[in-house]
């Protein structure tokens, strides 16, 4: 077993003389194997060595595992270093599933540790029929990341996660602790199908290896070759997510941007925006389908809960995915325009100008009025609203849906009214069309208005 693994770690440069490596031990066969794999290689390689257990709390004999993951650094002069997760509080909190809590936890004090130690890669046992097993498992559970496999190396906080026995069997593993006496524990919950990893390892994994006793080997190449492929093809995604307007929660694009982009860069764009809004969730098929029906969806206005608190909102050809709880836009109160203030709404500011001068990004309308037309109102819509326009008036419902403006967009678009309620100004969408008289007293009126971003988007 150790000149297979001495060969993968060599292929894949795993070890470095100048690393400092923390060996994750659970105190079962494999990650047993593991440190007394990495103990022997350190002395031919020179990296440093240091043991983490992560107890989690979830059996019995929990204590057991830590005690013999103990002895075994101890008995080889090694620093041992124990962290607590905290699995059934997480799962309560996040709504999550035992493994995928106790794994975020696990991860977590892995990097935590690496920072307090200052190591800078953390050794796994994770071996070749893992492999095998979580590209199937993946498959039958329709995930994006499916053909995609357990990667050698990856990133982790400021560090790697590394995992060398890839290229082992189980079977080799067990040899291996066999021919060098070493001591270990037995987790027989491995052992019934409570779990859909179980099922398969323990049921489908022994017909598959009848049929192909190197499976492993099979499965690590497709994992290898498929995850260059997902490297290249993601970046290629990237450049077109790139283009989105993305804010701390939530991500913005036009359904005709979406629609030019490569059918065979659609959906991955779609996993990459969930990814985005939800780093941790396990997006699968069903999730990425939802979205993109969204995107390619002929209604004027849709939206839809996504999973895992994501939700995602169609308005005419624009876009927008979240991760934020929804709130609703407030309105605001009606207010008077008096010079030499800048006011503040929820669709950005609005200001009386001295002259024709606009700060970046504001836009200008500039009106002459007679001064009992004054002062100038700020309010929302009305049922009802009407604006002068070539031929009469148009209604402002019509305008807005013209303008394909979201319905909660309509409720805080500021509208600009003389004091008698006479509507003078939309932002971005009419001007009114007004009858010029020459009066000596008319005054010249400049207004300056600046879109928030929610705005900006549809103007």
């Amino acid at each position: 077993m150790k000149q297979a693994v001495d060969a993968f770690a060599e292929r894949h440069r795993i070890f470095l003389p100048e690393d400092h490596i923390l060996v994750a031990v659970s105190g079962g066969p494999d990650s047993i194997a593991l440190l007394d794999y990495l103990y022997v290689k350190s002395k031919e390689t020179g990296f440093q060595l240091s043991v983490l257990h992560v107890h989690h709390h979830l059996r019995e004999e929990a204590d057991q595992d830590c005690s013999c993951a103990e002895k075994a650094a101890l008995s080889r002069f090694l620093p041992f270093h124990v962290k607590h997760a905290e699995v059934i509080k997480r799962k309560k909190e996040e709504g999550w599933g035992t493994q995928q809590a106790a794994r975020e936890e696990r991860y977590e004090l892995f990097i935590e540790t690496m920072q307090e130690t200052g190591a800078n890669k953390v050794a796994t046992a994770h071996h070749g029929d893992d492999q095998a097993e979580t590209l199937l498992m993946r498959f039958v559970r329709g995930s994006m990341e499916g053909r995609k496999g357990i990667p050698v190396k990856r990133t982790l906080g400021d560090g790697e996660v590394i995992r060398p026995f890839l290229s082992v069997t189980k079977e080799e593993i067990m040899e291996y602790c066999a021919e060098q006496e070493l001591l270990y524990r037995t987790d027989y919950s491995n052992l019934q199908n409570t779990y859909q990893r179980n099922r398969l390892r323990n049921e489908v994994m022994p017909l598959l290896k009848e049929e192909n006793p190197k499976l492993h080997e099979s499965a690590q190449w497709q994992a290898e070759r498929s995850a260059e492929e997902e490297e290249y093809l993601n970046s290629q995604a990237g450049g077109y997510l790139h283009t989105f307007k993305k804010g701390k929660e939530e991500i913005r694009f036009q359904q005709t941007a979406f629609q030019s982009i490569p059918r065979a860069l659609q959906r991955r764009v779609v996993h990459l925006i969930l990814n985005y809004l939800m780093p941790s969730a396990p997006w699968s098929r069903q999730h990425v389908e939802a979205v993109f029906s969204l995107c390619f969806s002929d209604k004027a206005s849709q939206r839809t809960s996504i999973g895992y608190e994501v939700w995602a909102e169609k308005s005419y050809n624009h876009l927008l995915l979240s991760s934020s709880k929804e709130k609703s836009p407030a309105g605001f109160t009606p207010f008077t325009l008096k010079e030499k203030t800048v006011y503040t709404i929820p669709a950005g500011t609005i200001r009386v100008q001295q002259n024709r001068q606009l700060n970046k990004g504001e836009v200008q309308a500039v009106f002459q009025l007679n001064p009992e037309q004054l002062p100038l109102q700020v309010r929302t819509r009305l049922p009802g609203d009407r604006i002068s326009a070539e031929a009469g008036t148009k209604k402002l419902k019509k305008l807005f849906i013209d303008a394909k403006i979201p319905r909660k967009l309509r409720d805080v678009w500021p509208i600009v009214t003389d004091i008698h309620g006479t509507i003078l100004w939309v932002p971005f969408l009419q001007k009114a069309e007004m009858t010029q008289k020459n009066n000596y007293k008319q005054q010249t009126i400049y207004l300056a208005f600046k879109p928030g971003t929610d705005l900006l988007l549809f103007h």
